[in-house]
């Protein structure tokens, strides 16, 4: 899958003050901690920041959200990428919108692709797909995104397929080892049956 396509950077003007304990740390505060972070490339703890500064709204910022997503993106945090690339969706800013779709439907596929069960993999790539489609419509006058977008939705389709025929052909070996498991089970109470039969017509000749 591409990777994320930008870093969005929300301009702080703090001094070089030392940063103040976690539990005491305010909005500004938060984010210059990402900001330093993602210079040195420590993503996970750039997005754990960005969660922390996002809790001090009262409502979800968009922003806040996209870049939390990126960050969890790079640290390898697909589901968290996906949760907050959601979150960044719901906006007024159409370009900022767009990006988040095309990139949840890449931490989505991702989480699909590290997924162990059809079923749950089979889920997160539709969730990844119906993302594509969102961002080629909000993507119609960008050529290059449309392109990436319809190239990852079509590889997430093929994945999904492949997905599908999988979990079919584990529920027919389900099947299969259950009736064989319950011939085994029946097996012993018809050899019963029998000898319970020819016991009764031994006990009718001796009559």
């Amino acid at each position: 899958m591409s990777r994320v396509l930008l870093w969005c950077l929300i301009p702080v003007l703090l001094g070089a003050a030392p940063t103040p304990p976690v539990a005491q740390r305010s909005l500004r505060q938060e984010i210059k901690v990402a900001q330093d972070a993602r210079t040195r490339e420590s993503w996970s703890e750039a997005a754990e920041a960005l969660a922390r500064a996002q809790s001090h709204q009262s409502q979800p910022d968009p922003l806040l959200a996209y870049d939390q997503a990126v960050a969890a993106y790079h640290a390898g945090d697909f589901p968290q990428a996906a949760t907050a690339f959601e979150r960044a969706m719901h906006t007024p800013n159409r370009a900022l919108a767009a990006a988040a779709a095309y990139n949840l439907g890449n931490a989505t596929a991702r989480v699909a692709a590290a997924s162990d069960q059809s079923a749950k993999a089979i889920t997160e790539y539709r969730k990844a797909l119906e993302a594509y489609r969102t961002a080629i419509e909000a993507n119609a006058n960008d050529p290059i995104i449309r392109e990436h977008a319809m190239a990852n939705g079509e590889l997430a389709m093929q994945r999904l397929q492949e997905q599908v025929q999988q979990s079919k052909q584990d529920q027919e070996q389900q099947q299969n080892q259950d009736q064989e498991q319950q011939n085994e089970s029946g097996e012993p109470q018809q050899d019963q049956s029998k000898q319970d039969q020819s016991g009764q017509q031994q006990e009718d000749q001796s009559q």
